[in-house]
């Protein structure tokens, strides 16, 4: 059985803290990268959940392996050991920069321990961040996000964030000794100038190839 869109937004409206300005499609089904609507109509997909589904709507390995694994175990948190998260993070570190991984939930989380992890590093610090980008809705990456309207019905803020343009020079005049890190990319991304909010960052190529000089570590 199929909801109509209609009485999805009814849903929606009796049951749902409205957070989402949802646009009026309902999905039912994807393959690859092609989505239809409970219409049937058929889309050409280029958000992919927000770089979530990026190897596709239903890809049949994926789809078996999910299987598979919820029909041994699906879930008894991070105070025990199981088998598939420790050799995911083998895979993710071995594959990527090395070191070792830190499994969260959003890229609000991930980039709320990104933000403890610098004023960690450096107490006090201060957190250089790029006006109009996104970094998520929790209360030290809302913090990090310098857009008026996002900020304004939850202050006070995180305080120690010093906003600037997405431009090169401004970005290295505003670090100091003060400050602990330089949050340059959105929510979701590791290493793109991103700004998220459906728009790819206006900084010159300089100001993303100068961040890892002029950034402490």
């Amino acid at each position: 059985m199929t909801a109509t869109l209609a009485e999805l937004q009814a849903l929606e409206r009796d049951a749902v803290v409205p957070s989402y300005a949802r646009l009026p499609v309902a999905f039912a089904r994807g393959e690859g990268t092609r989505l239809w609507d409970v219409d049937g109509v058929e889309y050409l997909d280029f958000l992919s959940g927000i770089a979530v589904t990026n190897l596709g709507h239903c890809p049949p390995a994926l789809v078996a392996a999910i299987r598979e694994q919820a029909g041994r175990l699906l879930h008894v948190s991070n105070l025990f050991y199981t088998e598939p998260g420790m050799r995911l993070a083998a895979r993710l570190a071995q594959r990527s920069l090395g070191g070792k991984v830190f499994f969260c939930n959003s890229g609000a989380e991930a980039n709320e321990a990104a933000l403890k992890l610098a004023r960690k590093a450096k107490p006090g610090g201060d957190v250089v961040v790029v006006r109009g980008a996104f970094h998520g809705r929790t209360y030290g990456a809302l913090s990090a996000t310098p857009q008026e309207a996002k900020q304004a019905p939850f202050a006070p803020l995180v305080p120690g964030f010093v906003a600037v343009p997405a431009e090169s020079g401004a970005l290295a005049a505003a670090v100091t000794p003060r400050t602990a890190a330089v949050h340059f990319i959105a929510a979701h991304c590791c290493s793109a100038p991103l700004k998220g909010e459906r728009q790819a960052a206006r900084g010159t190529p300089e100001s993303s190839e100068s961040q890892p000089d002029e950034a402490p570590t």
